[in-house]
C-alpha cells in the first residue's frame, strides 16, 4: 500500500467512526477448578479419555453358575418353558442350605 492510499485510508476512518456494539455478558462455566490460590495452570479443557480397552466385566456369582448347570435339565426333564425353568430353578436354589451351594 503507497503512503497516498494509506493516508486515503486513515482519513476515511476519521470521516465516519465505527460504533462497537455491545455483547450480552457470556456465562462462562469450568469444571473441576477449585478456588484455591496456587501457583499451578488449572487446563479446564481436558475431559477424560475413554480408554481403547473396555474393563473386564464383574464375576459370575454362585446362583448364576449353579443356574446355567440345571436349567437345561429342568426344561428336558420335566417339560416346562424356559420361563417356569427359570422360576423352578430359583425355588431350588433358595431352598438350598448353604452347605448345598458351596460347591457353586
Amino acid at each position: 500500500m503507497t503512503p497516498a492510499e494509506k493516508n486515503a485510508y486513515l482519513e476515511q476512518g476519521k470521516e465516519e467512526p465505527q460504533v462497537q456494539q455491545k455483547r450480552a455478558p457470556t456465562k462462562m462455566v469450568a469444571a473441576n477448578i477449585s478456588f484455591k490460590k496456587t501457583s499451578k495452570k488449572v487446563d479446564v479443557a481436558e475431559k477424560p479419555v475413554a480408554p481403547s480397552v473396555p474393563p473386564p466385566k464383574k464375576a459370575s456369582n454362585s446362583y448364576i453358575h449353579f443356574k446355567q448347570a440345571t436349567i437345561q435339565k429342568i426344561v428336558d426333564e420335566e417339560k416346562l418353558s424356559f420361563q417356569e425353568a427359570f422360576t423352578k430353578c430359583g425355588e431350588m436354589w433358595g431352598k438350598m442350605t448353604e452347605e448345598d451351594k458351596k460347591p457353586w
